[in-house]
């Protein structure tokens, strides 16, 4: 069991490192400059910057064709927080050939949409950890 639970983590590890870079890359190629903020804990994994604006770059990654993305209480904190510039970059098929679509805010609908200005809901839930008291 603990065996499957470590290469799970570590195939988790490869699709989330494929789908960054293949952020990345296209953010590059769009003519932005790219940093991670990963370590930084704020809310995002990216920042990419213009002559125009820094956007604030959510990635996730799937080894499948679909991905319907789950964020932190962080991530979504922050992306309410910095809505015009937050995009969820969701990369499906990361290890073999990645496809980007992006979700962002909308504010002439008020709603979070995709490249094909398709709606994304949000399924907001509450969540606890339990701790012993001593």
């Amino acid at each position: 069991m603990e065996q499957r639970a470590l290469q799970d983590q570590a195939e988790k590890a490869r699709i989330e490192a494929a789908a960054v870079q293949h952020v990345i890359q296209r953010y590059t190629k769009r003519g932005f400059a790219v940093r991670s903020r990963e370590p930084d804990n704020v809310g995002w994994d990216l920042e990419a910057s213009d002559a125009v604006d820094t956007l604030c770059l959510e990635v996730k990654g799937s080894k499948l064709e679909t991905c319907s993305p789950v964020l932190t209480p962080n991530e979504y904190a922050a992306a309410r927080s910095h809505r015009g510039r937050y995009r969820v970059c969701i990369v499906t098929l990361a290890l073999d050939k990645p496809k980007l679509s992006e979700i962002r805010w909308l504010p002439s609908e008020q709603e979070w949409v995709d490249g094909d200005n398709r709606i994304w809901n949000i399924d907001e839930r509450t969540a606890a950890r339990f701790s012993p008291a001593d």
